[in-house]
């Protein structure tokens, strides 16, 4: 395969995924963080991405990718031990769906229908076509996240005349 085949052969499963499993998420990048050792005051930077459909696996779908990869790359079977993977998540983001030239680190993280997930794990994908990204739930965590408030007013207009008589 050389190079465009494989990139439609991405493009085209990850559209698929997006479409079985997609979800709306927001990823909080963190920009800056910086302490006042007098004041002992921490200000955090960050700028939120809103992504309309990443694929965020169920947990037996990301279990059977993860000993899919296993098999390809280490050509045996996946040996795992019984477990839950409660409270874990898997996220596959498109690149195209992110500013160009953005990158994963594990001090971002992903708020899904208000549940707060930290990145613990990043790969990515060939051709810089995406990202895979595990990640681990934080109940109770203090968010302290980016708030996007929009205002909104409506002036009901109407187009008519009046006619005042004054009398003298």
């Amino acid at each position: 395969m050389n190079d465009k085949s494989v990139w439609w052969f991405l493009r085209r499963n990850l559209y698929d995924l997006k479409r079985q499993h997609g979800a709306s998420v927001v990823v909080y990048k963190l920009l800056d963080a910086e302490t006042d050792y007098t004041t002992g005051k921490k200000t955090i930077s960050r700028e939120l991405h809103k992504v309309r459909r990443a694929i965020m696996l169920p947990e037996e779908v990301s279990r059977q990718v993860e000993q899919g990869i296993a098999q390809l790359s280490a050509n045996k079977f996946f040996a795992s031990q019984a477990g839950s993977d409660q409270g874990r998540a898997v996220f596959i983001f498109d690149a195209r769906d992110l500013p160009v030239g953005f990158r994963f680190d594990l001090d971002d993280f992903v708020i899904v229908g208000g549940e707060y997930y930290q990145v613990t794990e990043v790969d990515e994908y060939e051709l810089d076509s995406g990202w895979l990204i595990k990640t681990k739930q934080t109940v109770g965590a203090d968010l302290r996240v980016i708030l996007d408030v929009a205002a909104v007013n409506t002036i009901a207009l109407s187009q008519g005349t009046a006619v005042v008589k004054e009398t003298p």
